[in-house]
């Protein structure tokens, strides 16, 4: 063999392994790339998971609101009825009711009692019972 034969084959080799280095470095990177791409995909997933669960939980927050300012208004409401009613009307007219047979839960119902002021007017006004 020649020199510039060998010198071609040389050259030739080196090339070849030069071609060989670079196919590995670019499968390594390639294989980096696809152990990051795994991660983010994953982190994507959880992200995703907590943003569903985030808006389930503000869905029912908003549900749980508007229930509390429905309450809100109607306590309102009531309070605006007591105070228009006037207390002294109330038991004045609930120790009528109980006279007439009325019991608790109706009086409570009927003149915004509570049901401990109602059991006390039934008890005191109430109906006599024969025993």
């Amino acid at each position: 063999m020649n020199y510039a034969a060998m010198v071609l084959m040389g050259f030739s080799f080196a090339v070849t392994l030069a071609c060989a280095a670079a196919v590995y470095w670019s499968v390594m990177r390639v294989e980096r790339l696809r152990v990051q791409h795994d991660a983010l995909a994953a982190g994507l997933a959880a992200s995703v998971r907590e943003l569903e669960l985030l808006a389930a939980l503000a869905a029912k927050t908003g549900a749980d609101t508007e229930r509390t300012e429905r309450d809100c208004v109607s306590l309102a409401d009531r309070v605006e009825i007591l105070e228009l009613r006037g207390e002294s009307r109330s038991y004045d007219q609930a120790i009528d009711s109980a006279r007439s047979g009325a019991d608790p839960a109706k009086l409570a119902r009927q003149f915004g009692l509570s049901h401990t002021e109602a059991s006390l007017v039934t008890l005191l006004h109430g109906a006599k019972r024969s025993a």
